[in-house]
């Protein structure tokens, strides 16, 4: 198996995910009165988000916005995370309960002016990526 080869450290990838929280009002700390699921699942997503800022594809620019680059997915340019905002929230009306993914794509795809079908061409890792960091921007 390859090595995964790292532009940054750990610490200062953590650094990375502090300015953009700091920047866009992102509270990281997982709340203990979760459900050990959700805890697991929060946990999940802030390592994916360092990952992927370790390995250089996910980089806060200086407007403290995330910008994710995909790496395995063809022809899908860099995905930038904006500030939600009520819209972001509204997006996802327009779908039933059980359309849980649906849901989702339409929020990240509002809050990253990408149109949401782009998502479902994503490779799994470069999606599990765009999920995790749209979901610490939602929660």
């Amino acid at each position: 198996m390859k090595e995964i080869e790292y532009k940054l450290d750990e610490q200062t990838a953590r650094a990375e995910l502090d300015r953009l929280a700091d920047t866009m009002d992102i509270d990281l700390t997982i709340d203990d009165s979760l459900e050990e699921k959700e805890r697991k699942e929060s946990q999940k997503n802030i390592d994916n988000v360092v990952k992927a800022i370790r390995k250089g594809s996910l980089v806060v620019n200086e407007n403290g916005e995330a910008v994710f680059t995909p790496t395995r997915s063809q022809n899908v340019p860099p995905i930038t995370f904006r500030e939600p905002t009520g819209s972001t929230f509204l997006a996802a009306d327009k779908f039933g309960e059980k359309q849980k993914m649906h849901k989702l794509y339409a929020m990240i795809g509002e809050m990253t002016g990408v149109e949401p079908a782009t998502f479902s061409r994503l490779k799994k890792p470069d999606l599990l990526i765009v999920i995790a960091a749209g979901s610490m921007f939602l929660a």
